[in-house]
């Protein structure tokens, strides 16, 4: 006779896989089966809100060496391309 049991199980960072059935099931060898489900949500940007909510947005206001204003920009811009290439 076959008894399907469903139990949530965690795999930890050693790679083992710890899981506790019920007191009701008989010792002895059983069949396993793992089923492996995503973790991490879809995290694609849809719409303005989901950017607004991505926190890519002033993600780097607090960079001191990035320009702030249109003209420290053109003076970052003529400093990066007159460097000589490798």
């Amino acid at each position: 006779m076959e008894q399907v049991i469903s139990a949530t199980a965690e795999v930890g960072p050693d790679h083992v896989l710890t899981v506790s059935f019920p007191t009701d099931l008989p010792p002895g060898p059983v069949n396993v089966t793992v089923r492996v489900e995503s973790q991490a949500p879809d995290e694609r940007i849809r719409t303005f809100g989901d950017l607004l909510d991505s926190g890519l947005l002033g993600m780097w206001t607090d960079r001191p060496d990035l320009p702030r204003t249109n003209e420290e920009l053109a003076k970052w811009r003529r400093k990066l391309w007159s460097v000589e290439p490798l």
